[in-house]
Parts: C-alpha cells; structure tokens; sequence
C-alpha cells in the first residue's frame, strides 16, 4: 500500500471518528434540552398539578405516590411542587415525582427528618434549574427588597396545612454541619446569626423549614432559604 492511499485511510478513519464524536456530542445535547423542556414545559402540568391540595385536602398526595409528603408553594414564585422523600438523599436526584428518571429530579425532604414534618428542624432540597425552575427561583431572595416582598408560603402535609413565613437568606458550603445535618445538633441558627446575608430573626422554640439548592453544577457552595413553620388553626378559618 503506498503512502497516498495511506494517509487517505486514515484521514477518512479520522472524519469519520470527529464526525461520530460531534453526533454523540449532539446527541447529548438534544437529550440535555429535551428534560429541561420537561422541567420548565412538564413538571406543573396537568397531570402533576391535578394532585395539588386544595382547601387543605391532601388526598391526592399518596395517590401522586407512596414517597410524596407534601406540598410545597412560596407565594409569588415558581415554587410549587410536591415534596417527595426517598429512603437516602441520593434517590430522588434524578427521579421525578412517579419514579421515572429525570435529569431535574424532584423536590424532597431530607431523607433523615420525619416524614410528618415533626422534627424542629426540616431541610428540603431541589435542584437550580435555569429561568427560576425547580429552586432555581431561590436566586431572586439575595435581593433584599425581592425578600422583602415574598416571605409567605405554605406546606401541605398529611397532618395539615402549615404556613410558611421566611426571614433568612444564607449562602455557605455543603459542609456546613450545622445547615445539612438537620437532625443533628441544634439546627442552622448559629450559621444563619453569624453569615446569613438577610436575617429577619426566629422565636426560639420555632419550628424551621430550610430550603437548598447549589449554585452552580459539581459546586460544593449552597443557596438556602430559611422559614419558619406555623400550623394553621382550621377551625379558627371556619368560624
């Protein structure tokens, strides 16, 4: 075999190499896009929001799934989802709300705190998305005069309805002991008083929800969010 046809094999073997790698880099691509459409186009559609409690029925929570302790919504945001829980923090990463995989996952409780929200001390988790998806919305809360303006919210448990009055804005690490071990210790009040970026306090024996998501994809720097919980009286409404 001459050189020519030599090196005519193998810069064919080469465009064909650069071609299948450019394919598979498309390929990838379009999948990326193709859940991020589900994120932003899917997860609040009808058929996930027809689970959605409404005057305090929480029915259709398990009927969503055995794993979905609640509902969660902040009021004037894109947060309202369900809250699923899974037996580690790993299970519901890439598993959206009916156990299919998804790239978004799903919003859920630490797989340490009660499933009944009685610990006083809850952390949820969801992952950023862009355009405010998912927890991507907790970006807009470093804006103090955005916080300012939308500090209520509401979780639907089984056991009730409680709202949700937010006070704190924390960025730290996710080795921050204090935040991420949530039934460890005595909660994230001495991370919140000594870093947090906005701090409107807590009663003392109040009962914290902590909201985190990452920064950025493979950072080990959180954004939490911190409310406090308050069971709502529902035959006070009634009367």
């Amino acid at each position: 075999m001459d050189q020519k046809k030599l090196i005519g094999m193998l810069n064919k073997a080469l465009d064909l190499c650069l071609m299948t790698g450019f394919l598979a880099v498309f390929l990838l691509g379009l999948y990326f896009t193709c859940d991020l459409v589900h994120v932003h186009a899917g997860v609040r559609t009808e058929k996930v929001m027809k689970y959605r409690p409404a005057d305090g029925q929480t029915a259709g929570l398990k009927e969503l799934s055995e794993d979905c302790v609640g509902w969660l919504t902040i009021d004037g945001t894109g947060i309202d989802y369900p809250v699923m829980q899974g037996r580690d923090n790993v299970e519901y990463l890439n598993k959206d709300p009916y156990g299919e995989y998804s790239l978004a996952g799903s919003v859920f409780l630490d797989s340490r705190n009660a499933p009944d929200f009685s610990d006083p001390y809850l952390l949820i988790y969801g992952h950023h998305m862009e355009a405010g998806a998912m927890f991507g919305a907790l970006d807009a809360f470093s804006d103090p005069r955005y916080f300012a303006s939308h500090r209520s919210g509401r979780l639907t448990t089984a056991d009730g309805v409680f709202r949700i009055r937010l006070f704190a804005f924390l960025e730290t690490d996710v080795k921050d002991r204090a935040v991420f071990s949530p039934t460890e210790g005595e909660g994230p009040r001495g991370s919140i008083s000594e870093r947090a970026a906005i701090d409107y306090g807590a009663p003392r024996d109040a009962v914290i929800l902590g909201l985190s998501t990452c920064t950025k994809p493979l950072s080990s720097k959180r954004i939490c969010l911190f409310g406090v919980l308050e069971k709502e009286d529902r035959t006070e409404e009634m009367s």
